[in-house]
């Protein structure tokens, strides 16, 4: 390639990308706590004009304290009108009222799906930094990412450890979700999935005392409020199992949402020191 291909060619990158930034929206407002969370990933925080009221709560939010720089919103159409965006970020199964509105009235949605890989998180990646005018931005984070899951393959050398999620009210993670994807990269083999769980679903305590595993993962969710579903995390049997148990405590808030931040989740799984019950 001759000197002035390559010149020509590093003067139409540079002239897309500023191309790129000049498009980009300015005022972007999330609707959504998965969307705020990817939004906060690849943004630059002058273009973020508002999040949705979750995203800086600490019991539903990684983020919680990044989130609190920025205005909040719930979601309702007032609000949304009030803020001018010039890009809406929204979950595919939620708010559908404001965004039915928002299209009727010109206002540009990007609807981005709940993730249910680690591949999906790429796309969804993908999606909102190009949407964003931020490729790069996206680009970097994906790598960094696909960095670490490589690592942690890496590491897991051993035989897998029988181990299954419990959240409150018995819901515990079966197979084809990001959740099942962590827990193995942390080395562990997934109970639950084997058991024939897909996704989310419910494990009796039956089950759970034959399943043969060596670490009951819980799921933790404001354990300091009283609830019939925490109350199940309390019960007898699992107080038992506990002492003949690894047993290990990771904030639900990190499986809550296919994002960059649920790779955090498998420091909590593979920690040494086993917890009690909260």
């Amino acid at each position: 390639m001759g000197r002035r291909v390559r010149s020509c060619l590093l003067a139409a990158l540079v002239l897309s990308s500023a191309a790129a930034t000049a498009d980009a929206p300015e005022r972007i407002v999330s609707i959504n706590l998965c969307t705020d969370q990817l939004l906060l990933t690849v943004a630059e925080p002058q273009q973020i004009a508002s999040l949705s009221w979750l995203a800086a709560d600490p019991d539903e939010s990684p983020v919680w304290q990044q989130a609190r720089q920025f205005p909040a919103n719930q979601g309702s159409i007032e609000e949304l009108l009030a803020l001018a965006p010039d890009l809406v970020l929204a979950g595919r199964f939620t708010g559908h009222f404001a965004k039915a509105s928002l299209r009727r009235l010109g206002y540009p949605i990007l609807e981005v799906a709940p993730a249910n890989s680690l591949e999906e998180i790429y796309t969804n990646l993908r999606t909102v930094a190009s949407a964003i005018g931020r490729p790069d931005t996206g680009a970097t984070v994906i790598a960094r990412m696909q960095r670490r899951v490589a690592q942690l393959t890496a590491e897991n050398q051993g035989t897998p450890r029988p181990a299954i999620i419990m959240q409150p009210g018995g819901f515990t993670v079966g197979a084809n979700s990001v959740a099942d994807e962590l827990l193995r990269l942390a080395g562990f083999e997934n109970r639950a999935a084997r058991m024939g769980l897909d996704r989310w679903g419910s494990l009796s305590l039956e089950a759970l005392l034959t399943s043969g595993i060596e670490r009951l993962i819980v799921a933790s969710y404001q354990a300091e409020l009283p609830s019939m579903a925490s109350q199940f995390l309390n019960h007898p049997v699992l107080r038992r199992l506990a002492t003949r148990l690894d047993m290990v405590t990771v904030p639900a808030v990190l499986f809550a949402c296919g994002v960059p931040g649920a790779l955090d989740a498998i420091d909590y799984m593979r920690a040494a020191t086993a917890e009690p019950v909260p």
